[in-house]
């Protein structure tokens, strides 16, 4: 009969199998035969221990003992089973994570077997680790961080932890609130278990930060300038580490002007003004500077020396030298003189008296220079001849008086001196009374000094056929559009593109109308022959920025939206190197011309009130003159028939300049 202990009953099922295959082991072994000793048997397996209790995963190794026949015990050679977890070969159990009551078995060969109990429970987990975060912070000197300290637990799970705060290169309250100290480099915070070996570190990188740009420096701060100086001015940056820099900047200023470097100058006005100089992000720094007017330092008189004839004249001028190192012309200053008298602008008249004497010019502030003149009383000589008029225009047989006038060395004149009369195209007496002769053309009037010598002149005469076409006005009415009687037709009232030109007493002009090329037109009515001359005398005043311009015009013809013909001009300027002399061909439309003739720059193109200019057209010659010297000269075929006539221009855009066709103008024409 069988004896099975077990520690639950209900396994019995489960270890039947294994008893029945190795029968029933008797409590007593049989003898036999009845001979010799009893054999030792195994009677019973123990597992130790035979309960336990264990956590999730955790292990525990377990025994089996073989109780013998004879009462001794020794180990058991079994197979091992087990619920609620792993058993391995050795007998070492490792609990699930299934919490309940579960076994561990031991079966001997013999089928002898045994069981413990194994209760598992869920294992309470343990602190693992210590976590500091942030796990790296770069700071600046005297910058903080909040540091935290959190456990990691043996199931992944994290829980409040008391930990000793500790660090290098600053300090960190209890709190872990860490305060980087002024050192630069790589340093750590520490949080370490209280009571425990668990700790981790954080690594703390403290660096100096880059300086930034706190002003702007500007120097000088102040500058006291006169008119036209200039000053140089600098700019550095402030650092925020104290240190300066150079940085690009955008200079301004008020006063004067500024270059892009900082130089200053002064203009011509003065009082209080400011140099700015501003950098990007809105600093700035500012100077003041002073600007007053430039005092006369110095007069120089020029020439210093002149040797004059009783009655001669010289012309002295005056250059003043300033404060601010520049020089100015025809300075406000007192001409006084011995030995002769001296205007107001400085043209002196030498006296009759000989001997060495002075000129002196003075400014209010009493600086002054003087020139030395020395005047001789010897005989005046002849120096230049003039003849007048200096052109004329003639019908074959018709006269004119001629006369000659000498210029003597002393600077006066003399009416009437000795000349011999010679003349082309036409006869000359000996008192300077022309006849033109019966061929058309251009042809000459000289006189030339009978003492010998080279001293002449000559005037030009236009010749044209007995009964040809001729008109003269110094324009007495006052019309606009200019008419005489009906003796004109005007730009704007016959062409409707350009303008008219008008008249007052004395003067005819144009009243332009905008903008460029409408320019004032005006053409004498009538039919005129192919040879034309066309004479004017300069009148008023030119302004010198507006572009005016005075014209003449040959073979030309005017209707509506059409303009055609030449047209000579002269720029009325100011300046006697900034002249011109053009000749154009218009083509009919407006605008639409042709340059034929272009001269710019030569001071003989230079006019003033009093000349008088002409142009004519012979054949295809069209010939220029200004005060009966020939100043420019062109062939052109495009037009054989046309009118004489008179133009003018000048920008209306241009600043002060929309009534400046009133300011000049002809005082007489003569076609």
């Amino acid at each position: 009969m069988c004896t099975l202990t077990f520690g639950t009953a209900s396994l019995c099922s489960a270890v039947i199998g294994l008893l029945l295959a190795g029968g029933c082991a008797a409590g007593t072994a049989k003898e036999s035969g009845g001979l010799g000793p009893a054999r030792t048997t195994v009677s019973a397996i123990t597992v130790e221990p035979d309960s336990a209790d264990l956590g999730f995963g955790e292990s525990l190794s377990f025994t089996a003992q073989a109780h013998l026949s004879d009462g001794s015990t020794t180990a058991a050679s079994v197979v091992w089973t087990a619920t609620g977890g792993s058993v391995s070969p050795a007998g070492v159990y490792t609990a699930g994570n299934s919490s309940g009551n579960y076994h561990v078995i031991a079966v001997d060969t013999s089928g002898l077997a045994d069981t413990s109990i194994v209760t598992v429970l869920p294992t309470s987990p343990t602190l693992a680790a210590i976590q500091v975060t942030p796990t790296s912070a770069a700071l600046q000197p005297g910058e903080t961080q909040q540091f935290t300290a959190a456990g990691l637990l043996s199931d992944g799970s994290s829980s409040a932890v008391s930990v000793n705060w500790s660090a290098t290169g600053g300090t960190v309250t209890a709190g872990g609130l860490y305060t980087a100290g002024a050192s630069i480099g790589s340093f750590q915070v520490i949080a370490a278990q209280q009571g425990g070996l668990l700790a981790d570190t954080a690594l703390v990188t403290i660096t100096i930060p880059p300086p930034t740009l706190t002003a702007v420096l500007l120097t000088p701060p102040t500058a006291n300038l006169q008119f036209r100086q200039s000053q140089q001015f600098s700019a550095v940056g402030q650092l925020s580490d104290g240190s300066t820099t150079a940085l690009p900047l955008t200079w301004t200023a008020t006063g004067g002007t500024v270059s892009a470097t900082g130089r200053y100058t002064a203009g011509n006005t003065a009082g209080t003004f400011r140099v700015i100089a501003a950098a990007a992000g809105g600093l700035a720094d500012t100077s003041t500077i002073t600007i007053t007017a430039p005092t006369i330092t110095a007069v120089v008189v020029t020439p210093a020396t002149a040797s004059l004839v009783s009655g001669a004249r010289q012309q002295f001028t005056a250059t003043a030298t300033l404060s601010n190192g520049t020089t100015q012309p025809n300075p406000s200053v007192t001409w006084t003189a011995t030995g002769g008298s001296i205007s107001t602008a400085g043209l002196y008249t030498a006296g009759s008296t000989a001997g060495n004497f002075r000129v002196i010019a003075a400014s209010a502030n009493g600086k002054a220079d003087t020139s030395t003149v020395t005047i001789t009383t010897q005989t005046p000589t002849i120096t230049t001849v003039a003849v007048t008029p200096a052109t004329a225009s003639l019908a074959s047989g018709a006269t004119q008086q001629f006369t000659a006038t000498a210029t003597l060395s002393n600077g006066t004149t003399q009416p009437n001196p000795s000349v011999t009369w010679s003349a082309t195209g036409g006869t000359i007496n000996t008192a300077g009374l022309y006849t033109a002769g019966g061929t058309a053309g251009s042809f000459r009037v000289i006189a030339a000094l009978s003492t010998g010598g080279s001293l002449a002149d000559t005037a030009d005469v236009s010749i044209t056929p007995a009964g040809a076409r001729t008109y003269s006005t110094n324009f007495p009415l006052t019309e606009n559009p200019i008419s005489e009687g009906g003796r004109w037709i005007n730009g704007f009232t016959a062409g409707i593109d350009w303008s008219d030109v008008a008249t007052k007493p004395g003067m005819a002009y144009g009243p332009q109308r905008s903008g460029f090329y409408n320019d004032p037109t005006a053409l004498l009515t009538g039919t005129w022959g192919p040879d034309q001359r066309v004479t004017a005398v300069i009148a008023g005043t030119a302004n010198g920025s507006c572009g005016e311009e005075v014209e003449l015009r040959l073979r030309s013809a005017i209707s509506g939206h059409n303009n055609r013909g030449y047209e000579v001009t002269f720029k009325n300027s100011t300046d006697p190197n900034n002249t011109y002399l053009i000749i154009v061909k218009w083509n009919g439309a407006f605008s639409d011309f042709t340059y034929i003739f272009d001269q710019r720059g030569d001071s003989k193109f230079f006019i003033q009130p009093g000349d008088v200019i002409s142009a004519t057209i012979v054949g295809n010659l069209i010939s220029v003159y200004k005060n009966g010297t020939l100043v420019g000269q062109v062939a052109d075929n495009a037009f054989t028939t046309g009118q004489p006539g008179i133009g003018f221009s000048f920008d209306t855009s241009a600043a002060g300049c929309s009534s400046a066709g009133s300011q000049f103008g002809y005082s007489a024409v003569t076609a």
